[in-house]
């Protein structure tokens, strides 16, 4: 799930818990496109072996919205151990808690997240919780535009 496009950094962060683990990135990227309304966020963190977070969200509202997992709205979360496995989400909820995409400088732009959603690792459940602030967008590549098509529009 990495991008290829890692000449922008998002600053801020992303913190929060793998079960009962803690953990803080600030290895982000914030993906945008001034093209369509959907944005993902990524955080890496080593904890054993490297790790990653994903959120896709389909809309870039600036008000408080709550995505399900059962709602089927589009939005998506991802979790990877890399080298290892990639789990989807199962269940929780992504809640976008305040966008800023408006900035013609996409240095500007602004997303903040909360997430309480789960994964089955090895037929246990986990839950993966936090929150996180990020500002400064990179534009999507052609990697991201693939793996998301068919959640857009």
């Amino acid at each position: 799930m990495r991008t290829s496009d890692q000449s922008k950094r998002a600053k801020g962060h992303l913190a929060g818990w793998v079960g009962g683990v803690a953990f803080d990135s600030t290895r982000l990227t914030l993906l945008a496109d001034a093209y369509s309304d959907d944005f993902v966020i990524q955080a890496r963190w080593t904890d054993g072996g490297e790790r990653e977070l994903t959120f896709y969200i389909p809309e870039r509202g600036s008000e408080r919205k709550v995505y399900t997992f059962a709602a089927a709205q589009g939005a998506g979360a991802y979790y990877e151990i890399t080298g290892e496995r990639s789990m989807e989400w199962e269940g929780g909820t992504v809640t976008r808690e305040k966008t800023e995409f408006s900035a013609p400088d996409p240095n500007q732009w602004r997303a903040m997240i909360g997430f309480n959603f789960e994964v089955s690792i090895d037929d246990q459940t986990v839950w993966i919780k936090g929150e996180g602030e990020l500002i400064g967008a990179s534009p999507w590549n052609r990697d991201m535009r693939e793996r998301f098509q068919t959640r857009k529009g």
